[in-house]
């Protein structure tokens, strides 16, 4: 997850303006990606499960001890998404969230809602990072392609064979 998490955040800071932006990471793990993106200046959120929560909010505080930092908030895909409703965020970003494909439909499912919570004319980009995994991320680029209606593969990073794609 580091190893994806890490080319991710690179490509973010390569490609990306994120001052003043909304940001919310999914299945943060570590927080990586959301403190990457608060360094940039964005306003960010940082979503796990509840087990997942307390070490998450541990690194924010560790790494943030003297600025705004990033929000620590649980979310478990595909329930109780109305907890974000009238929340707009700029990008969405994923590090290492796909690989279980029982979690395929409530992650494309929270996404979705996520990404058009506010008014569907804004335009969240979702960026995610994945290893390619057999045809697991394929089966899940598919399912994503259903609910928007640009998806592409923006870098792949050969080192690690991680591959980041972007949609919106």
């Amino acid at each position: 997850m580091f190893r994806q998490a890490s080319v991710l955040s690179a490509y973010i800071v390569d490609n990306y303006d994120l001052r003043g932006k909304q940001v919310i990471e999914l299945g943060a793990g570590t927080g990586l990606v959301g403190m990457v993106a608060a360094e940039m200046g964005a306003h960010v959120t940082v979503t796990d499960t509840a087990k997942a929560l307390p070490l998450l909010e541990e690194n924010m505080v560790l790494n943030f001890p003297h600025k705004k930092r990033p929000v620590a908030r649980e979310l478990e895909w595909g329930k109780e998404l109305h907890a974000y409703a009238g929340h707009f965020h700029d990008f969405i970003f994923g590090a290492d969230i796909i690989y279980l494909e029982s979690t395929f439909d409530d992650l494309l499912e929270t996404l979705h809602y996520l990404a058009n919570t506010v008014n569907a004319s804004n335009r969240t980009k979702i960026v995610l990072s994945a290893k390619i995994r057999y045809d697991r991320v394929t089966k899940f680029v598919k399912k994503l392609q259903t609910k928007f209606t640009n998806v592409s593969n923006v870098h792949q990073d050969q080192a690690s064979n991680v591959v980041i794609y972007e949609c919106f």
